[in-house]
C-alpha cells in the first residue's frame, strides 16, 4: 500500500503583511571590533508577532525573544537561509536573530516555513 502525498497546510497571503531588512551576520569584525554584516536585503510577505517568548527555570523567567517572524516558503520573498546572530530591522528598531526554527512539509522533505525568534 503506498502512502498518498498530501499538500501541506496553506497560508492566506493576505496574512503576510509585514516586511523587514535582513543584515546577514558575516562572522567578521571591523578594525574597531564591531561586528560586520552583509548589505541589507528587504524580506517581504512575512508575519511579525511582537509577543515575547519566555523561558522559565526554578528561580526566574527570562525573555528569550521580543518577537517572532514567520516566513513561508511559498510566499516570502526572498526566502533565505537565515543565520543566527544576523541583524533585522523592523518598525524602526534593530533586533538580533537568536533562534531559527525550520518546519518541513509533513509528507516529504521540503522546507515549508521558518520562524525567526529575535531579541
Amino acid at each position: 500500500m503506498s502512502r498518498r502525498k498530501r499538500a501541506a497546510l496553506t497560508v492566506d497571503p493576505n496574512w503576510l503583511v509585514d516586511s523587514f531588512e535582513y543584515h546577514e551576520y558575516t562572522g567578521e569584525k571591523d578594525t574597531f571590533g564591531k561586528v560586520k554584516y552583509a548589505d541589507p536585503v528587504t524580506v517581504r510577505n512575512v508575519r511579525i508577532d511582537y509577543s515575547k517568548v519566555w523561558k522559565r527555570n526554578k528561580t526566574e523567567a527570562v525573555v528569550t525573544a521580543n518577537a517572532v517572524i514567520f516566513c513561508v516558503a511559498s510566499h516570502t520573498t526572498p526566502f533565505l537561509d537565515f543565520k543566527e546572530q544576523s541583524k533585522v530591522e523592523m518598525d524602526g528598531k534593530e533586533y538580533i536573530i537568536q533562534k531559527i526554527i525550520k518546519n518541513k512539509e509533513p509528507y516529504h522533505d521540503t522546507l515549508w516555513s521558518i520562524e525567526l525568534e529575535v531579541i
